[in-house]
């Protein structure tokens, strides 16, 4: 792959996997559709943490959460609430942007 940066070869392998398997299932395409911005946000939460040369458990110790909750925002497993949100952006100096985009 040409690009170099890890958050950018991560969305790009997984964006041709999705599209791989959304024509091979309807009910892959489906599933996925339910939890894109689930996955959306746990790779952004990543990206903004490696970004800022943070582990899990210094990132954790910035926003007063175990190291397990920013873990599993990371996996997936845990929708954030917009709060949780606002601490992360703020304990690492961002500013979070939430915006509704036609489909």
């Amino acid at each position: 792959m040409a690009q170099t940066k890890e958050g950018v070869i991560e969305k790009s392998f997984l964006r041709d996997y999705v599209k791989d398997r959304s024509q091979k299932s309807e009910v892959f395409k489906n599933e996925y559709l339910k939890f894109n911005n689930r996955i959306e946000l746990s790779l952004l939460t990543k990206e903004l943490r490696k970004s800022k040369n943070l582990t899990q458990r210094e990132l954790a110790k910035l926003v007063k959460k175990p190291q397990s909750t920013i873990a599993r925002i990371e996996n997936g497993t845990m929708n954030p609430s917009v709060e949780m949100l606002e601490e992360i952006a703020k304990a690492t100096n961002h500013k979070l942007k939430i915006e509704f985009v036609s489909v």
